[in-house]
C-alpha cells in the first residue's frame, strides 16, 4: 500500500524512495540501539514499547499528508517497505524464542514455524491490499481516504501485537544473572552474521517491495488489488518453502542448507 498511496497523494518517484530510505534508515538504527540497551531492560517491555511505536507509527502516516511530517514519522517508526524484515520486532521475537527453544534440531523447527506463519500472514496482507479500493467503490468515498483508512488498520493491529506481548509468557534472567554488556562470548558470531545479513539487505535493497510495487504501478499499470495478488502468491511460495528448511537442514546442515537455497533464490 505505502508506494501506490504515496503516489496517490502526488508524491514524485524520488520523494516515495526517499520515504522508504528512511523507514529502512530509521528501523536500522533503532534497533541498532535497543540491541545495545536490551539487557538492562525485560523482553516484555521492549516489545512493548515496539508494538506502541507501531501504533504511534500508523496514525502518524493516517494524519500527515505533507512530505516531511511523513519522512519524520518514517524515520522515527516501524513501517517497514518489505514484509520480510519488521523493524525492531524481528530480534527481540527471535531472542525471546531462542530462550524456549531445547536443541538444534528443536530451535530450528521453532523457527521455521515463526517465519512460516509470519510470511503467511504478510501474504494475507499483501492480498488484502486490495480492500479499500472495493471500499471506495461500494460507499461511494474517496479512495485516498479508503486507502489512509489502511494505516490506522495498521495502528490497531498494533494495539492487538501489545495485548499479546501482555499475554505472553517470557523468560526473564534474574538482576544477578543478567550480562553487564549486551555481547559476550557471542560476540565474534554475531558480527559474522550481521556481515552476512548487511551484504544480503545490500542487495535486497535494490528490490524492496515498496519500490517493486511502484514500477509495477508505474511499468504496467499494475492496480494495488492486482499488485496485492502478486506479492500474495510470491510470499504464499516462500512461505511454504520454509516448511523444507529444518528437514533439509537436518540432512545436509545448516550452512549448506542457506547456501544451496539461497543461491539460486538470488539467480531466480
Amino acid at each position: 500500500m505505502l508506494a501506490g498511496y504515496l503516489a496517490h497523494l502526488g508524491f514524485t518517484p524520488v520523494a516515495v524512495g526517499a520515504v522508504v530510505t528512511g523507514t529502512l534508515f530509521g528501523s536500522g538504527v533503532v534497533t541498532l540501539v535497543v540491541g545495545f540497551v536490551s539487557h538492562r531492560f525485560s523482553s516484555r517491555r521492549l516489545l512493548l514499547f515496539a508494538a506502541f511505536l507501531m501504533l504511534a507509527t500508523g496514525l502518524g502516516f493516517a494524519a500527515f499528508t505533507d512530505f516531511w511530517p511523513l519522512l519524520l514519522v518514517a524515520v522515527f517508526g516501524t513501517m517497514n517497505p518489505s514484509n520480510g524484515d519488521v523493524s525492531l520486532f524481528l530480534p527481540l521475537e527471535q531472542a525471546a524464542l531462542a530462550s524456549l527453544a531445547v536443541g538444534r534440531r528443536a530451535t530450528t523447527a521453532l523457527f521455521a514455524r515463526y517465519n512460516v506463519i509470519g510470511s503467511f500472514s504478510g501474504a494475507l496482507g499483501a492480498l488484502a491490499v486490495g480492500v479499500p479500493e472495493l471500499l471506495a467503490r461500494w460507499c461511494n468515498i474517496a479512495t485516498l481516504a479508503a486507502e489512509r483508512s489502511v494505516f490506522l488498520v495498521y495502528s490497531a493491529v498494533g494495539a492487538l501485537v501489545a495485548w499479546l506481548y501482555t499475554r505472553t509468557q517470557t523468560t526473564e534472567a534474574s538482576a544477578e544473572h543478567k550480562p553487564r554488556q549486551p555481547l559476550v562470548a557471542s560476540r565474534a558470531a554475531v558480527l559474522r552474521l550481521s556481515a552476512l545479513f548487511s551484504l544480503d539487505s545490500f542487495g535486497g535493497g535494490f528490490v524492496v517491495q515498496s519500490l517493486l510495487a511502484l514500477w509495477l504501478f508505474r511499468r504496467f499499470q499494475l492496480s494495488l488489488g492486482a499488485a496485492g495478488a502478486f506479492f500474495f502468491v510470491s510470499s504464499l511460495a516462500s512461505s511454504l518453502s520454509q516448511f523444507l528448511s529444518p528437514r533439509l537442514a537436518a540432512r545436509i546442515g545448516l550452512v549448506r542448507t542457506m547456501v544451496y537455497t539461497h543461491v539460486p533464490a538470488n539467480l531466480f
